[in-house]
């Protein structure tokens, strides 16, 4: 017997069942069953009953005993398909119920909870495995049987279940009792140690035994032992209240109706403790985890911007064609083409620590725009002349170079133009620097004059040193005609006098073999010389010569006789 009444369960277990009990002034006794109407028939009958079941008794009992030892073999055959059902469920269960310890064990390791646990083992004085074990455990009591010992009829039940079927379920459990105390109990159909618990499918059904009546517990799940003591309390106060009804049952269960309210005491269920969890680490988690989606979506807002940004900063580059570009959100790629004439692409959009990545291919591009400045960093880049001043625009009919420039820097232009694919390049408007030297170093040639002796071939006194003044001259502009792109010729030319008769074509023949033989001792260079007769008005008037100069021999270069002379 216990001190601690049924009422006083554990905390975490509820009472499903708890009604309250009608209050009663004064014990409601047993009513006797009513007489039958003759009893000394049914004396007879019943002392037939007990001879007839002494007499078949052991024939039944050699007769089970010699079929078990003859066809043993046929009954293992019979029961292995149960057999093996049975175990490899139970072998299934048993799996499944560690691995639900495992896993339980695992995500409680690091908990509050665990620690909970493990002060409370300290405290109790208990192995932390057997705390756990009976922290985890999950049962509720389905049902609760009161059962007559001496009749097997149904006193009580309480449940969920309450119908007709539950007398057939009381029967069934008393047959199971007389079946294990008359196969194992010793015969007498009594057991010296009667069946406890046995399992019905997924429930257990626990059995507790008393002097008249006995408790049939159908627990789903799996409860700890130690509730088998509450029931035991609940049966032992049962017996206490009840003990004179009890012992003279014989099948109305009206006397014991109240028996039922201690019976729902029994209805007990138990639910897994669910850990709670301080709201700082819900919130703390929460806010990490925003802060990682926010971050998330920050650096793919500011991604789409830098993408758009690099996309714009390429289309204003002139000779810049986008080919491809992709962005996620880490890095954005673009495939471009650009022209020459772009420059430094990478250094115009100043990337810097940018994550885009710009994969650049070269191209020619047939903008003018792009074409002119493809010219304009070719001239940059090149070796130039010092005297060198060029410029290049576009023109309706393509590109226009100006300004002034050497003629080998002019010709290396030209030819830059055409390798960079560049057509229809205007240089009309370009100054040869060295056509224009080459001119005025002619024109000063142009203007040394030998004066003669009127009607004589010999030159007059001081003009003999302007023969060497001259062959100087010849072989200077002779050289710097080669720089200038230019032909180096000369013609002696004598100024008209007032009247072109035959001596005055005969002197000048005379005059000009004087002429040749005089430079070509001063060494007058390759250059080819030859008469050229009398000089043109125009050609006078623009070297300027006074209208009296007469009986003169002047050496012209070629290039200012011709009619392209500037």
């Amino acid at each position: 017997m216990h001190d601690r009444p049924p009422s006083e369960l554990p905390s975490s277990v509820t009472n499903r069942g708890h009604r309250e009990e009608a209050p009663s002034s004064e014990p409601v006794d047993a009513v006797p069953l009513a007489p039958t109407e003759n009893p000394e028939g049914s004396a007879l009958l019943s002392a037939r009953d007990a001879r007839l079941r002494d007499a078949l008794q052991p024939i039944l009992q050699s007769s089970i005993l010699n079929y078990f030892e003859s066809g043993s073999q046929r009954i293992v055959d019979s029961l292995y398909p149960l057999i093996g059902r049975a175990v490899r469920r139970s072998v299934r269960e048993s799996l499944q119920a560690l691995a639900q310890s495992v896993d339980t064990t695992m995500r409680d390791a690091l908990t509050l909870r665990r620690w909970r646990w493990r002060l409370e083992a300290k405290r109790r004085g208990i192995p932390l495995a057997q705390l756990i074990l009976e922290k985890s455990l999950l049962f509720r009591v389905e049902e609760v049987f009161l059962i007559h010992s001496e009749t097997g009829l149904l006193i009580a039940h309480a449940g969920a279940r309450a119908d007709d079927s539950r007398d057939l379920v009381s029967g069934m459990f008393t047959a199971i009792q007389d079946f294990v105390a008359d196969s194992f109990g010793g015969g007498a159909g009594k057991a010296s140690d009667p069946l406890g618990r046995f399992q019905a499918g997924d429930q257990d059904v626990w059995l507790l035994h008393g002097p008249h009546a006995y408790m049939a517990v159908v627990i789903s799940g799996n409860a700890p032992s130690t509730y088998r003591e509450d029931f035991h309390r609940v049966l032992e106060e049962i017996h206490e209240r009840f003990g004179r009804e009890l012992s003279a049952f014989e099948g109305d269960p009206e006397p014991l109706e109240r028996v039922g309210l201690l019976l729902d005491d029994c209805l007990l269920e138990r639910k897994k403790d669910v850990p709670t969890r301080s709201p700082w680490l819900f919130w703390v988690i929460a806010g990490v985890l925003g802060l990682i989606l926010l971050g998330f979506f920050a650096r793919m807002l500011w991604m789409r911007h830098e993408h758009g940004t690099v996309r714009s900063r390429l289309q204003e580059i002139p000779g810049v064609v986008i080919v491809e570009e992709s962005h996620g959100w880490n890095h954005s790629t673009f495939q471009v083409l650009a022209d020459p004439g772009s420059g430094n692409v990478r250094a115009a959009l100043a990337l810097g620590e940018s994550p885009s990545r710009v994969e650049i291919k070269p191209y020619y591009s047939l903008e003018p725009e792009v074409m002119a400045n493809r010219l304009r960093l070719a001239l940059a880049q090149r070796d130039a002349d010092p005297q060198d001043a060029l410029t290049v625009s576009v023109q309706s009919d393509g590109l226009q170079v100006a300004g002034k420039a050497r003629h080998r820097s002019l010709e290396e232009v030209k030819a830059l133009a055409t390798s960079l694919n560049l057509s229809q390049v205007d240089f009309s408007k370009v100054t040869n620097v060295d056509q224009q030297v080459h001119v005025a170093e002619s024109v000063a040639l142009a203007k040394q004059v030998v004066r003669f002796l009127p009607n004589q071939a010999r030159v007059i006194v001081g003009d003999g040193e302007q023969w060497r003044v001259l062959a100087e001259g010849m072989r200077t502009l002779a050289a710097n005609s080669q720089e200038a792109g230019m032909a180096c010729s000369y013609r002696l030319m004598l100024t008209r006098p007032a009247e072109v008769t035959a001596g005055a074509w005969a002197l000048a023949a005379e005059r000009f073999r004087v002429a040749e033989a005089a430079l070509m001792s001063q060494g007058r260079g390759d250059a080819e010389v030859r008469p050229g007769g009398w000089l043109p008005p125009s050609l006078r008037a623009r070297l300027e010569f006074p209208d009296d100069l007469t009986d003169a021999l002047v050496v012209i270069p070629s290039f200012l006789g011709s009619q392209n002379a500037p």
